[in-house]
């Protein structure tokens, strides 16, 4: 609040500060606001004292909403960290379970292995001990028998056979015992499974398991590092939708009604957006904490593109740091999704993945200079790419056979008919950033440059002039390095 003091020296002081009115030296009327230190008439400060008022109100206000998001930020830390506390546990839960359920069945499997593993020791034992009093009696014969011994020679290699046949079942078995008891004791923290020859990685274990029928019939490329998947499926169905726990930006939402396409096309169904969290399990939760901001990033070459996705009983639930990170686990729920030829319904088998890739640069080339290709199919090989999980176009924009970019400085540089326009280029490079694909151009020099010399011939090491190649080969001609405009 304000309050006004007279001012003893007029001089100080000549008009006031608000309507700028001239001291009346026979009638004095002017103040000073105690806290300000101004001088205002007696009417101004009237007015100067509400404009205060008003001031602390609202910063009170403010404050006081401050003070309420603060205590709201404060109990969704203390909510979520409940609900993620509880979540761990009731996934490393049903998980022990699981687990001291596959122990009991091992080790029944074990028990089993071990007396058919007696029975079988006991026939060769059997057998061994036959042929042993066979040659016995040869011997006291003291008559050699080549027949007879070569009868038993036979015998004794089969009976070999069948002991080494024994040892790499044994082995066999015992490294898929291992790998399950390496699981168990959480030796390592990254399983990594290569579908082709089905080798599995633990830290510094190595192992084969021949008989992955378990993986077999997922479908997804490139096939993730993790795997853990159940015996059941998720069905979906009309009304399916996709729930962001963020604010999307726009990044995030152009990539969300792609994969919403995507999902209807495949399913047949209708695919809604939104954040409105339901019971149904026909939903898709994408959870990216740090997709706060609305700029539109460059994909850079290694930025993280790890994901888990865990498709449960419940619903299904996606996670990355990165949008790339999203947008890759998004290509891997749509690549998941089978159709029931029976019932005629479409569903996901219920699995949790963890996958980052393993190549940092996973690149696709195309020659656009020897054999064109329009915008439209370099957009259909975009989308192409992007459900790949595919990160770099290399685009061949030049050869003798055509430049295929427009210049707008050198305009006698490219093709009339068949090349890209700078709106073209602008175009492609934010259609795959959006994909989160970098787009990198090559123009070929100082060889394979005979496009560039008909309308530059200045340029060649050769006299002109020149056409555009129209054939395969090497061609003579090639920039002049001596030139200073090359």
């Amino acid at each position: 609040m304000t309050s006004a003091t007279s001012l003893s020296n007029v001089d100080d002081c000549e008009s006031c500060v608000l309507c700028l009115s001239k001291y009346n030296r026979i009638r004095p009327s002017f103040c000073q606001c105690k806290h300000c230190s101004i001088p205002l008439c007696m009417d101004c400060m009237k007015e100067h004292h509400e404009e205060v008022l008003q001031d602390v109100a609202q910063i009170s206000h403010q404050y006081n909403e401050l003070k309420e998001l603060l205590e709201m930020k404060q109990k969704m830390i203390v909510d979520e960290t409940t609900k993620s506390i509880e979540d761990v546990n009731q996934y490393f839960k049903t998980y022990i379970n699981e687990l001291l359920e596959t122990q009991e069945k091992i080790i029944l499997d074990i028990e089993k292995a071990k007396q058919d593993a007696q029975s079988y020791v006991l026939k060769i034992d059997s057998d061994l001990r036959i042929v042993g009093i066979e040659i016995q009696g040869l011997a006291k014969q003291r008559i050699a028998q080549a027949t007879k011994t070569k009868n038993l020679s036979t015998e004794l290699k089969s009976i070999e056979q069948s002991i080494k046949k024994y040892q790499t079942i044994r082995t066999e078995k015992t490294s898929f015992i291992i790998i399950l008891y390496l699981l168990y004791k959480k030796k390592s923290s990254t399983l990594l499974i290569d579908k082709n020859d089905y080798h599995y990685h633990f830290d510094n274990y190595h192992f084969e398991y021949e008989n992955n029928s378990i993986l077999t019939n997922i479908n997804v490329i490139p096939f993730p590092q993790f795997i853990d998947k159940k015996n059941s499926v998720l069905i979906i169905s009309n009304g399916f939708r996709i729930i962001s726990k963020q604010n999307s930006t726009k990044d995030l939402r152009l990539a969300l009604r792609r994969y919403s396409k995507y999902i209807s096309l495949l399913a047949g169904i209708s695919v809604e957006i939104n954040q409105t969290f339901l019971s149904s399990e026909n939903k898709l939760i994408i959870d990216c904490p740090l997709i706060t901001s609305p700029n539109n990033t460059y994909p850079k070459l290694g930025e993280d593109e790890s994901y888990t996705l865990n498709i449960t009983k419940t619903g299904s639930y996606l996670y990355s740091l990165s949008l790339t990170g999203i947008i890759r686990g998004l290509s891997t729920f749509v690549q998941l999704i089978q159709r029931n030829a029976s019932s005629d319904t479409f569903y996901i088998p219920l699995v949790n993945i963890i996958d980052r890739p393993r190549f940092i640069w996973r690149g696709l080339l195309l020659d656009v200079s020897r054999h064109w290709m329009p915008v439209s199919v370099i957009r259909r090989t975009l989308n192409t790419m992007e459900l790949s999980k595919f990160n770099v176009l290399h685009l061949h924009l030049s050869d003798d056979q055509g430049f295929r970019v427009e210049s707008i400085e050198h305009h006698l540089l490219y093709d009339r008919k068949y090349f890209f326009s700078q709106n073209d280029i602008e175009y492609l490079v934010e259609y795959a950033r959006q994909r989160r694909i970098r787009i990198i151009p090559e123009f070929d020099m100082p060889g394979h440059t005979t496009s560039w010399f008909v309308g530059y011939p200045e340029l060649a090491s050769q006299p002109g002039p020149y056409q555009i190649a129209t054939r395969w080969g090497v061609m003579k001609a090639t920039m002049d390095p001596t030139k200073e405009n090359t």
